[in-house]
């Protein structure tokens, strides 16, 4: 039996589906009903929008022949949903924001309405510092070398905040929905309306790249060249450091969104619809590794080349020459940032719950409402 509840309990639909094929022992089965078969009940979701879906075991039969029924009368309609993780408590005196205390901050943009950062000094669960930017909302945050922080808007352009400071210093006039930083300190922006290329992160100079942008499909390489996750077609274009024409397009998948370099300029790109991440080989655009199976919601590298899969339940590292690691459990991980030491930030989108994983220790941030986006100072 399958239900779909609203946040509060309330039943939109119940229907009852039938399992194809076998459960494995000890194996958890999960899928999309609405656009594959893998190992799923095979249904039609009326409410793709459901908060909350419930299955509850009706009959089974065992692999000894005895069979099972749930007991006779009406199943419970309503399962308990998991609850995320209590944050830690929000106590202390928070370390200062300042030009001397700022390095491995993490910086979490959130808010529904306004446009919001709140900064984190290491452990703390505090916020040392946090800053109004503009009107809503965040849609990217990264550190450049010098610890400046650049932060994108839908609607107000890209705040430039100085370590420190509480406000912006300056602002560049594009607003999008995707950032991305090089080494060299050049800022792209864009969306819908275009992608702009600032380099040094100065206004003198903007140019324009003939493209448009998916949300978040913008990322420089450590070579400096710019791939752009093209909205208007299932294609990822590469621009070489000042062109505005692109060197070479990589095919991908309809809807690719997400989009990487690792430390060797190999080019990453992952789609949720698919639930795949593809790894290419620079310049060449061959096709290397292609990962299946987590339940894709972001990714990101650290400087060993490990990417760090954010997923439904929780954070999946993969190694750069190999396979899967212990998964970090925790909540759904629909933003990931990693610190040039090693740990790494999650954040749940809906709960507006940050995680931090240190080997084995976690800290948990609570009361990010509407968060966004995450990044680490250098």
């Amino acid at each position: 039996a399958v239900t779909s509840l609203d946040e509060q309990g309330k039943e939109y639909q119940r229907m009852t589906v039938t399992r194809e094929g076998r459960f494995e022992p000890s194996v958890i089965s999960v899928g999309d009903p609405t656009t594959e078969r893998r190992n799923c009940v095979d249904m039609n979701v009326m409410r793709g929008d459901a908060p909350i879906v419930a299955v509850r075991l009706v009959e089974a039969t065992y692999a000894d022949g005895t069979t099972w029924a749930a007991p006779a009368g009406d199943l419970p309609s309503l399962l308990a949903r998991g609850a995320p993780p209590t944050p830690s408590p929000l106590t202390g005196t928070a370390p200062g924001w300042s030009v001397a205390a700022h390095a491995h901050y993490l910086a979490a943009g959130y808010g529904r309405d306004r446009a919001r950062v709140a900064l984190f000094a290491p452990g703390s669960t505090v916020p040392s510092a946090t800053l109004e930017v503009g009107s809503c909302c965040v849609a990217g945050l990264a550190f450049d070398a010098a610890g400046n922080l650049f932060v994108a808007t839908t609607h107000d352009g890209v705040a430039v905040i100085m370590p420190g400071a509480t406000a912006p210093a300056r602002k560049l006039g594009t607003s999008g929905t995707a950032l991305a930083l090089d080494a060299a300190g050049d800022v792209a922006v864009g969306g819908e309306g275009g992608v702009y290329v600032y380099p040094h992160g100065a206004e003198a100079g903007r140019y324009a790249l003939g493209v448009r942008a998916q949300p978040g499909g913008i990322a420089f390489a450590p070579n400096g060249e710019l791939a752009v996750a093209d909205i208007d077609a299932p294609k990822v274009s590469v621009f070489a450091p000042g062109s505005t024409t692109p060197s070479r397009t990589v095919d991908v998948a309809a809807g690719t969104g997400l989009i990487a370099y690792d430390p060797g300029s190999h080019l990453a790109v992952g789609n949720v619809g698919t639930q795949t991440i593809t790894r290419f080989e620079p310049r060449e655009g061959v096709k290397t590794t292609e990962i299946r199976g987590p339940r894709v919601r972001s990714f990101a590298f650290d400087r060993t080349g490990r990417m760090l899969i954010g997923t439904l339940e929780g954070v999946q590292p993969w190694a750069a020459e190999g396979g899967p690691e212990r998964l970090l459990k925790g909540p759904a991980a629909d933003v990931v940032a990693v610190r040039s030491d090693g740990p790494v930030a999650a954040g749940d989108a809906v709960n507006g719950v940050v995680v931090l994983y240190d080997g084995e220790a976690r800290t948990v941030i609570g009361g990010l409402d509407g968060l966004r986006a995450l990044a680490f100072a250098p």
